[in-house]
């Protein structure tokens, strides 16, 4: 549906949340022409108007989260691109990989690992879509670091959306709604923090970085508790199920039997622990500690880590 049809319907007085379900399903379908396997997975993810706290899209591994005005302003073609773009953060399980990370620059560290991807094999993003040809291939734990490393970096990506803001802006009414971001445009703030959360993750020198299009939080239950490890577990494996599932219809029904490629890109992202990240995470607070306590907990880490190989591997041997 164009956007003066989709126009149409609005000025007729049909529902504004109906209109813009109507097209993400309409999108779905026609992803399924063109992607059998991504497809699949879009479909086994249920889709959750949230208007109020989302500003385009976003999931946690179980749902996709989007916002009704976010539908209605997007071209189709480039919507899809952040359907994809949002089970492309489920394919490479993002939503269970922050760890103590700042969620905002996680965000930002991920979409830059998946949207080069998009691209390459030929899905359109939507003005705001975080894309460097300098991270091709990097994982997002590496991207993370990069960025809270290099302010360079990091005030790259902080304009990259901001330019796309400031262009949409352009194109509406001219209202002056520069109070309510941070003075000088960078995004980065070392004293203040954000009024609506009282999360620790939320404030200090990220607390104004904005948001890129299409998001992914952390694995959530229904009351929007975190998922425990057990949970998460067990996310991951109807995750690798559901991969495995959306690869074989896609071979079955590809005229030369290649499949879908998810399983590759799960394996891509997932497979290669970025060991420096997790030692560091978890190391350097015991420089602290007493001797004998120290040895106690790094003895219990790496019996974790020799539980997480055994996981790896096994997925490994599935596929």
């Amino acid at each position: 549906m164009s956007q003066l049809k989709q126009a149409v319907k609005l000025a007729l007085g049909e529902d504004r949340a109906d209109v813009a379900m109507h097209k993400l399903s309409r999108c779905k379908v026609k992803l399924m022409r063109t992607s059998i396997g991504m497809s699949s997975m879009a479909m086994s993810l249920e889709l959750i108007e949230a208007s109020d706290r989302c500003e385009t899209m976003a999931t946690d591994g179980i749902r996709i989260f989007y916002n009704i005005d976010f539908i209605l302003e997007t071209k189709e073609d480039e919507l899809i691109g952040v359907i994809v773009h949002e089970c492309g953060h489920v394919i490479m399980e993002h939503h269970g990989r922050r760890g103590n990370r700042n969620p905002k620059l996680w965000n930002i560290a991920t979409d830059y690992a998946l949207n080069i991807w998009l691209i390459d094999d030929g899905y359109k993003l939507p003005e705001g879509g975080l894309i460097d040809a300098k991270y091709r291939g990097q994982k997002a734990e590496e991207i993370y670091r990069t960025l809270d490393n290099d302010d360079d970096a990091l005030q790259d990506a902080v304009d990259q959306i901001n330019n796309s803001k400031d262009d949409s802006d352009d194109d509406d009414s001219g209202d002056d709604d520069s109070g309510d971001s941070d003075q000088d445009g960078s995004g980065l703030s070392g004293d203040e923090a954000s009024a609506e959360s009282g999360k620790e993750s939320e404030t200090g020198k990220y607390s104004n970085l904005p948001s890129p299009v299409g998001e992914v939080w952390d694995a959530s239950d229904e009351d929007g508790k975190p998922l425990s490890k057990n949970d998460l577990d067990k996310l991951s494996a109807s995750i690798m199920k559901r991969i495995a599932m959306a690869d074989s219809t896609a071979k079955a029904m590809s005229e030369n039997g290649s499949g879908g490629g998810l399983s590759k890109a799960n394996k891509i992202a997932s497979a290669d622990i970025d060991w420096l990240e997790v030692f560091s995470d978890h190391l350097s607070p015991m420089l602290s500690l007493t001797s004998q306590h120290g040895i106690d907990r790094i003895a219990d880490i790496l019996g974790e880590v020799c539980i997480y190989l055994q996981k790896i591997q096994c997925r490994w041997v599935v596929h």
